[in-house]
């Protein structure tokens, strides 16, 4: 069907296929786990029909509007669901199977407001903290309050605080990585600390970049020892074929003596000459000569052999030192950066009862009156963040 059919069809059956469509769909709250509720932007492609395909940006009301299609609330729904929603109408429409797909390129931006450097709309990103929507916006600045007959220097704190924690972090995704190298598993499994510290998302990206780290040494390690293997295996061989070479040179000496004898008894007799006695005792000399370097051959190859296997010892010996001390060292220091983040968070709650509070404005309410610094924000939420004596209204827009 040509584009001229396309929008001929869909003109004529828009009304009651979208009226059926919007009058079923459950009508879902915007705080609720569906992405496109929280997009900007949609990247919609209809497989066959270019011309509906393209960026599309969402309305006010989470609704997009589709060149002929029409306007569709997807508020309600995931990418699955529409691509199906959007599918079934083309289906519906051109009698021909129809086939959609939905991206999201872009989020609702999270805007802070408050005592923070720069306030304004900060984008939006799955995970996002109070912590980092504040570092985006510029960090805090100092409050006029003071604390001990001092100034307050939030932001240093904030910058300190944030350094001590990555560090942290980093170190638990290290020492995870370290762990399982020791233990030759092949796949790290992603710590509970880690989530708890740095959140689900980032976690797992770490644990991936460290995941990458491990492949590589291990992979290292595993073609030292093939290595090792390879040419243990091509010196046995060297060996095995110098015993044969000196068995039987051991049967050709024993044959030649036997010659060189009876040689030696005939010219006692007189039936040879002195040079032909001579020639087999030159014969004999050649061959035992010949043995003696195939002995020494046979032990330079054995102590080539000795020395792979104690090499082989020393690569797998040197590798779990270095990780048991690596190990030990990662070890203290998350424990000493835990004493540390456990002192910084017991004087910072006392501190932040009359310093700074975040509040998350969510849907036009105060959806967390007292947010965390670790509180994930959600797109089009307002972050603000103030001393103790600052407040929001419960609605916003209230006066």
């Amino acid at each position: 069907m040509n584009s001229r059919l396309l929008y001929a069809s869909l003109a004529l059956g828009l009304s009651t296929v979208f009226a059926s469509a919007q009058n079923s769909a459950p009508v879902q709250s915007r705080v609720t786990t569906q992405v496109l509720g929280r997009a900007d932007r949609l990247l919609i492609r209809l497989l066959g029909y270019p011309e509906l395909s393209g960026e599309y940006r969402l309305g006010p009301e989470g609704d997009v509007t589709i060149a002929v299609i029409g306007r569709v609330n997807v508020s309600g729904l995931d990418a699955a669901s529409l691509e199906k929603l959007l599918s079934d109408r083309i289906t519906e429409i051109t009698g021909k199977t129809g086939e959609a797909t939905v991206e999201v390129i872009a989020y609702k931006p999270v805007f802070v407001t408050g005592l923070v450097e720069n306030s304004g709309a900060v984008p939006w990103q799955p995970g996002l903290t109070v912590l980092q929507a504040v570092a985006l916006a510029g960090g805090l600045v100092q409050p006029s309050s003071k604390l001990n007959g001092e100034t307050a220097s939030v932001e240093r704190r904030d910058a300190d605080y944030r350094k001590l924690l990555d560090d942290q972090i980093r170190s638990v995704a290290t020492i995870a990585r370290l762990k399982s190298e020791r233990a030759r598993t092949p796949t790290i499994s992603v710590p509970d600390t880690l989530t708890t510290l740095a959140g689900k998302k980032t976690a797992e990206d770490l644990i991936q970049r460290e995941q990458l780290v491990l492949n590589s040494r291990m992979g290292s390690l595993d073609a030292q020892l093939a290595s090792n293997a390879r040419a243990r295996t091509a010196a046995s061989e060297e060996l095995n074929r110098l015993a044969e070479q000196r068995v039987l040179l051991d049967g050709q000496i024993e044959q030649q003596r036997k010659t060189a004898a009876e040689m030696t008894d005939l010219q006692k007799r007189g039936v040879v000459r002195a040079e032909t006695v001579r020639e087999a005792a030159f014969r004999l000399s050649d061959i035992e000569e010949k043995r003696t370097n195939t002995l020494v051959a046979i032990a330079r190859v054995q102590s080539l052999i000795f020395s792979l296997e104690s090499g082989e010892t020393v690569i797998k010996s040197e590798r779990s030192s270095g990780l048991d001390l690596d190990i030990s060292r990662l070890e203290q220091k998350i424990f000493q950066n835990s004493v540390e983040l456990a002192k910084w968070r017991s004087d910072s709650a006392k501190q932040s009862e009359f310093m700074i509070r975040y509040q998350i404005v969510r849907n036009g309410s105060v959806f967390v009156p007292d947010a965390k610094y670790y509180s994930e924000l959600l797109p089009k939420d307002v972050l603000v963040v103030g001393d103790d004596g600052s407040s929001v209204p419960s609605v916003v827009g209230e006066k």
